[in-house]
């Protein structure tokens, strides 16, 4: 009898635990889901909808109903946001978007929090998962139109390639930023650090050396693997400073976007310093240290194992060289969820490690080390270049 008495007084709180996140809710609030029944986490997200908020929710299932999958279709060729399911709407009275929220979220706080967020009328959140993604800046009037064409389109409004589209500035991957504008960035940042007068002066002197006392097949193999420390380390790094941004909380859109322009005007002054007063960079004296050493020492003809330590020490040990690139591309990919940071790390480290291969065939087939001074003119074509595609792109996100 004692057991049956606990068992329904823990049923009558639970259900008044339910019935007061329920009441916390104001009902003129939706989660709109766009989800599949075949998916665990579409389905998870929807049960937890129908526990704490049983009267706010809306269920589109795009796998068993062709309307919610024409919508759902429609709203990813208007957005360009990845296809990826559930994509949870959280409206107000169908006329503001206090959220849009890709993936699932387990925590019922975080769905009331948003819930009981002010509507505003310039702008409204996208969050990949719970972390924030950035901003799409939106009226009033294009929230609306938003609402009325892709989650509850009326008769007069279903064909979206003939409706007059209301401006938004759509925002993607890296903080705010497009697609495109991310593709772009990574690319330009990726590129000025790979011109690193630091470790290719060092790589090349490395492999001239080895080439000449040794042979060239022991060349090649050294600098194959003195390539893959420095990819090694360079990844090492990124994911070390990628955990700090996550535990420091990230930082705001509005700031990575500053702290783009601020690179990219570093990048250009820096150049037209370097040309105009003709120094090489202060941080990389140590080169000189090292070239005795290369011609002097012999550690060089030893195992090909201590070349890829040595090129994972000098990834670290070099970072002054290159370390505003790599941060501000970091602090970019820190807003991007799952597999895709990962992938455009790679891309990243990928394209900073080939020009390593590039002059590693030089140097075997020329058993020269590549001039500092040919270094050195690429990069000044290179950075000025990208500092201005930084710019540009930095003041297409405001």
């Amino acid at each position: 009898m004692l057991l049956l008495l606990s068992i329904a007084i823990v049923q009558l709180v639970a259900l008044s635990i339910s019935s007061l996140a329920a009441v916390s809710v104001p009902k003129e609030v939706t989660f709109y889901e766009f989800g599949e029944s075949t998916c665990p986490h579409c389905t998870a997200l929807l049960n937890l909808f129908a526990n704490n908020f049983p009267n706010n929710t809306v269920f589109c299932d795009i796998a068993t109903s062709q309307t919610c999958l024409n919508r759902f279709s429609n709203w990813l060729g208007f957005s360009s946001f990845p296809g990826s399911v559930p994509q949870t709407f959280v409206i107000y009275n169908k006329t503001y978007i206090l959220g849009i929220v890709i993936g699932e979220v387990d925590n019922a706080t975080f769905w009331a929090n948003i819930a009981l967020s002010q509507p505003n009328e310039a702008r409204f959140p996208v969050y990949a998962g719970d972390q924030l993604w950035g901003y799409v800046n939106g009226s009033v009037v294009a929230q609306q139109y938003i609402i009325n064409t892709f989650l509850y389109p009326s008769a007069n409004n279903t064909n979206t390639s003939t409706t007059t589209q209301p401006s938004t500035n759509q925002t993607q991957s890296g903080g705010g930023m497009s697609y495109k504008s991310f593709i772009t960035s990574l690319a330009s940042l990726a590129i000025t650090d790979a011109v690193n007068i630091c470790v290719i002066s060092i790589y090349t002197l490395l492999l001239a050396s080895i080439a000449t006392r040794s042979s060239k097949r022991r060349a090649v193999l050294s600098g194959l693997l003195f390539t893959l420390g420095v990819f090694s380390g360079y990844m090492i790094l990124g994911l070390g400073l990628l955990k700090l941004i996550a535990a420091l909380g990230g930082l705001p859109t509005l700031i990575i976007r500053y702290l783009l322009a601020a690179y990219g005007i570093i990048l250009i002054v820096s150049s037209v310093y370097s040309y105009v007063k003709s120094k090489t960079c202060k941080t990389c004296k140590e080169e000189g240290i090292l070239g005795k050493l290369f011609s002097a020492g012999k550690w060089i003809e030893k195992s090909p194992t201590l070349h890829y330590l040595f090129g994972l020490a000098i990834s670290i040990a070099l970072i002054p060289c290159s370390a505003g690139p790599y941060l501000v591309f970091l602090v970019m990919l820190s807003s991007i969820t799952g597999i895709a940071k990962m992938l455009y790390l790679l891309v990243y480290v990928l394209i900073f490690v080939a020009p390593l291969l590039i002059f590693l065939e030089v140097v075997v087939l020329t058993m020269k080390a590549v001039p500092e001074s040919k270094v050195k003119l690429v990069r000044s074509i290179i950075v000025p270049l990208a500092g201005i595609l930084l710019i540009i792109v930095s003041l297409g996100l405001f």
